[in-house]
């Protein structure tokens, strides 16, 4: 089952039309939150398994994001 549904939407055209949206967004450096957010909708509205993941480096960096 989860193949197929990969299948429908990881294929040349979709990816080429993803990117072609990606490559829309502005996106620099550590200001990623909206791409993030499109990513993470276009995967949520096929019904793909998406999620965050949250980090923080307290030792040197203090660095705190998600990806």
């Amino acid at each position: 089952m989860g193949s197929i549904i990969y299948e429908k939407y990881i294929n040349r055209k979709r990816v080429e039309e993803l990117l072609t949206d990606l490559v829309k967004i502005y996106s620099p450096f550590f200001h990623e939150d909206e791409i993030m957010e499109y990513v993470y909708n276009w995967f949520q509205k096929r019904n793909l398994p998406v999620k965050y993941h949250e980090f923080y480096e307290n030792k040197i960096t203090n660095f705190q994001g998600k990806n």
